[in-house]
């Protein structure tokens, strides 16, 4: 698990040492910070892997979330994140509990806070190449669940986080009047925990399972509609491969974004 942790924190870090190219500014570029909220949804599904990779299930997290971001000169972006996502654990198994629990009790409510940041690299005619990166923290909130199905009442309760982390180069034509379409790559990698706490009469247990992402490839594919200076809508799909096990073929996970974005 700490593996892709580092994984994750070197690729984010990677990303950010764009910053100091990125700040030093050019003879053409106007004085000043222009501020771009904006307005998002992100569809998240991922299929995560447990116990030393021996199990799977599926992590499906609807975001809603508001992003302002500051271009602090031409050409590079770097934003702060705020908003809700249900978060969908359904399929952790979980045996180190009084009365083992197969978890589907369905989304739980939490709040996301993160950054991402975006800098322009090359320009050629109409395509442009940039360097994106995203961090989403997600900050699970606790759901409690009464267990009638045994002689004894009981009852237990859930919470889950997670964090997501996606950095690479998006290629942009920019040869069309109000549409802009792109494709990009990105190392994407989704990691968190999720914990149960168990009480069936006089018996009490706690388990907590860490959760990685199989997949650790993306590629993104969409295109932005900018119908005057001060706004534009991104729409963008996903697609993140992974491996099911040894003979066992590929699996594809799926994701989609769409974001309305301001500028003054």
């Amino acid at each position: 698990m700490n593996r892709f942790r580092h994984k994750s924190i070197l690729a984010v870090l990677a990303a950010l040492a764009l910053v100091p190219a990125g700040l030093q500014a050019q003879n053409d570029v106007p004085a000043g910070i222009h501020m771009k909220p904006g307005f998002n949804f992100e569809y998240l599904s991922r299929t995560l892997s447990w116990d030393n990779d021996a199990y799977m299930s599926t992590l499906i997290m609807p975001t809603w979330y508001m992003s302002l971001d500051f271009e602090i000169v031409h050409g590079f972006t770097f934003g702060i994140i705020g908003g809700y996502t249900l978060s969908n654990f359904n399929g952790l198994v979980f045996r180190q509990l009084p009365f083992s629990l197969d978890y589907e009790a369905g989304a739980i409510n939490g709040f996301v806070l993160g950054a991402q940041i975006q800098k322009s690299l090359a320009a050629s005619g109409f395509w442009e190449i940039t360097a994106d990166a995203q961090f989403l923290a997600s900050l699970g909130t606790t759901k409690l669940f009464t267990i009638d199905q045994l002689n004894t009442s009981g009852q237990f309760d859930a919470k889950g986080t997670w964090m997501h982390v996606q950095v690479g180069p998006t290629v942009i034509y920019r040869g069309f009047e109000l549409f802009s379409p792109f494709i990009g790559a990105a190392y994407d990698k989704l990691w968190g925990t999720f914990t149960v706490n168990e009480t069936i009469g006089n018996l009490t247990g706690s388990e907590a399972k860490s959760v990685s992402s199989k997949g650790a490839v993306a590629v993104n594919i969409g295109t932005i509609y900018e119908p005057s200076p001060n706004f534009s809508l991104r729409i963008a799909g996903t697609f993140v491969p992974y491996s099911k096990g040894t003979g066992q073929g590929l699996g594809l996970d799926l994701g989609g974004t769409l974001r309305a974005v301001f500028s003054f």
